[in-house]
């Protein structure tokens, strides 16, 4: 009965003092022992995705893909490496990769144009017609609402003015001279708003070329002749080796009939009435 008593008495002092067991352990209202740190390892950081990207490339690279080298398809041609270029401070800038130029914002739509300041420049424009052939030039200084006439000079010939439309004006010309200096100025009323001059270089050889889209031996075929010149009076028409053709100045084709396989160079010029000789014009064929 003691010995019942004793232990019945050391059972009551563990549940005063709050002994627990494995059992009990991590139940409310019971002390449990903190598990012990667990160390991971740090990651180094790896390369910055690009924007868009789905997912990292897997170590040792990309994972060959259907088309590739790798996979025993032909597939489209790669570009390489980027080689390092110099960035101006924008997207991109990096060893192995190209700079790409900071992108500044867009002008809201509504934004007015600004003015164009005095001192602008010209622009000059010509469609040639030939020499002593009737021409035309394009004047023009856009976004600018003072210009009111241009003048325009041909080498050393007095200034004519034609009015401005819109920032444009068109003026009809006869070029005399092979090379030829225009000078022109925009004008606010009678103030100058720029100047501007363009040399241009005008040829007198023909115009010569084909419809034929090929040639073949024993097919006819012709060329085209078009004057560069006032005045002319005859064309010289040389085809390969062949003797020289002489045509008269209205003629506008020249028929041919190739008998052998071969490149041939065509060479065409004028001759005005009072005997002065074009520049040459070339065309080159080859014959199936």
């Amino acid at each position: 009965m003691i010995a019942g008593r004793g232990l019945t008495a050391v059972v009551a002092v563990a549940a005063m003092v709050g002994f627990a067991s494995p059992a009990a352990a991590g139940e409310p209202g019971r002390e449990t022992t903190p598990p012990p740190p667990v160390s991971v390892p740090a990651v180094p950081p790896g390369p910055a995705m690009p924007p868009g990207s789905a997912t990292p490339p897997p170590p040792g690279g990309p994972v060959a893909q259907p088309g590739d080298p790798a996979c025993g398809t032909p597939g489209l041609p790669g570009t390489g490496s980027a080689p390092d270029l110099p960035g101006p401070g924008g997207a991109g800038d990096g060893p192995g990769s190209v700079g790409v130029p900071d992108i500044p914002s867009p002008i809201p739509d509504g934004t007015p144009a600004p003015p164009a300041a005095p001192g602008l420049t010209p622009g000059i424009g010509a469609y040639v017609g030939g020499l002593g052939l009737p021409s035309q030039l394009i004047l023009s200084l856009l976004r600018n609402a003072d210009v009111t006439a241009f003048g325009y000079r041909l080498g050393d010939a007095d200034e004519v003015v034609v009015p401005a439309v819109d920032g444009i004006a068109t003026a009809d010309i006869v070029f005399t001279a092979k090379n030829v200096t225009v000078t022109v100025r925009a004008y606010a009323g009678d103030t100058v708003l720029g100047t501007a001059s363009s040399d241009y270089v005008i040829s007198d050889a023909p115009l010569i070329g084909s419809a034929q889209r090929s040639w073949s031996t024993g097919c006819a075929g012709s060329f085209w002749l078009a004057p560069q010149t006032a005045g002319v009076a005859s064309y010289q028409i040389v085809i390969g080796d062949e003797p020289v053709r002489e045509l008269s100045g209205d003629a506008t084709s020249v028929p041919w009939t190739p008998t052998a396989a071969g490149d041939y160079t065509v060479v065409a010029r004028s001759v005005t009435t009072d005997g002065t000789v074009s520049d040459d014009a070339y065309v080159h064929v080859t014959v199936s």
